[in-house]
């Protein structure tokens, strides 16, 4: 079985080719619209970048191995091991994709300072001329239980225990801090759901000769 990421830039149609590295980290709750968001910048700017999905890591675990196999809550036997397993094959992909010339999408939480300094860091001093960009999703509370209620219910459907809510209130809810300007080269808020703000920064950014 075969863990697959899209490739990266092939310049197409009139689209201008873009003149530098870029490296996008979302920062944001779980359900709070980032994976959405990230996959609108992709179908933007076709082609330029590689985006990497922690749910799609967490999945191929656990289609793969049976030791990431549980419940799937956050109280299940392979909770940690799982959010380990999956930030150790985040690191190695980033570094190996940003090596290689790729620009990157880190469709990920990312709720804490330390840990996204610590990435952030690391791939300037793999590339030190590439353009950070932080964007921060902030989604109201009551449409993220809305979002968080309709995952769960998604879980249900498929005979699995709902985990969501749980996730967010007493996993995530406490871990963030907001992210500063002084974090990247650019911080972007996206007020979800409305998108075409961030959309037009990011085609300023990354077409800026």
């Amino acid at each position: 079985m075969k863990f697959k990421l899209k490739t990266t830039y092939k310049p197409t149609g009139d689209q201008p080719k873009a003149s530098k590295q870029f490296f996008i980290m979302l920062v944001g709750f779980s359900q709070s619209g980032k994976t959405t968001l990230a996959k609108k910048i992709e179908k933007k700017f076709p082609a330029i970048f590689t985006r990497i999905d922690s749910d799609s890591i967490h999945d191929f675990l656990d289609r793969t191995y049976k030791i990431f196999q549980d419940d799937k809550t956050i109280k299940g036997k392979s909770f940690d091991l799982r959010q380990k397993a999956t930030s150790a094959v985040k690191k190695v992909l980033i570094k190996e994709l940003i090596v290689s010339h790729h620009s990157v999408i880190l469709d990920s939480c990312n709720l804490a300072k330390t840990a996204r300094l610590e990435i952030l860091k690391s791939i300037k001093k793999i590339k030190k001329d590439i353009v950070t960009i932080i964007i921060f999703v902030k989604t109201p509370e009551t449409i993220l239980y809305k979002n968080l209620r309709q995952a769960d219910k998604r879980k249900k459907t498929k005979g699995e225990k709902p985990a969501w809510v749980d996730l967010y209130e007493k996993v995530q809810k406490d871990k963030l801090d907001k992210p500063h300007k002084n974090e990247a080269d650019y911080l972007l808020i996206y007020n979800y759901p409305k998108e075409k703000s961030v959309l037009e920064q990011l085609r300023t950014i990354i077409f800026k000769k």
